[in-house]
């Protein structure tokens, strides 16, 4: 990552390994340095991610955590 002159976060990201890389230029910025996200958050992004919402009753948690996991959230 590099910051650029006029504050704007610079990121290049290939999309498979030996695939050559791309700038990308963000106008509105936001860092995961400068901003960092409670463990309770990034838990339930991860498992949001990696498990279909049917499925998260299935899961081996607590009813209430279940629940948690499943409330909307705006990311």
């Amino acid at each position: 990552m590099n910051d650029s002159q006029t504050g704007i976060f610079c990121y290049s990201r290939s999309r498979s390994p030996g695939a050559p890389s791309f700038p990308v230029r963000l106008t509105k910025p936001v860092s995961r340095f400068t901003q960092v996200r409670s463990l309770k958050y990034l838990c339930r992004f991860v498992i949001r991610q990696y498990t279909r919402y049917d499925h998260i009753q299935h899961l081996p948690l607590p009813t209430s955590l279940k629940g948690w996991i499943e409330e909307n959230q705006y990311y």
